[in-house]
């Protein structure tokens, strides 16, 4: 396939990594309690870092999104997924999280 090509399907070299997340409280919190939770995520964990990061909030579902740092680097994403881990079992809000690294263009192939 030639650099052109491969540039333009995003694939091999050009290919965008990030983390994907869900998140989903296992029990009962406020509107505004989740709100704040999420301001802060974006605030220490997501701009701190110098990330990008897009989804949805919802306290009373299941919450999702993507954090993306705008490189091509799989191992530089997967320095962050520890992270992001430990930054909400900080928390104290019972929640449950599952993340994993993967192709932004092609979500459905996982990195592991």
């Amino acid at each position: 396939m030639k650099k052109r090509l491969r540039k333009k399907l995003h694939v091999k070299e050009f290919a965008e990594y990030g983390i994907e997340f869900e998140i989903s409280t296992t029990s009962p919190i406020g509107e505004e309690v989740f709100d704040n939770l999420m301001e802060q995520f974006v605030e220490d964990f997501v701009e701190r870092n110098g990330l990008f990061c897009g989804g949805g909030w919802n306290p009373k579902k299941k919450t999702g999104g993507f954090i993306i740092e705008i490189c091509r680097n799989v191992e530089k994403v997967s320095y962050y997924l520890p992270k992001l881990k430990k930054w909400f079992e900080e928390r104290n809000i019972a929640f449950e999280l599952t993340c994993s690294n993967c192709d932004l263009w092609y979500p459905e192939r996982k990195i592991v």
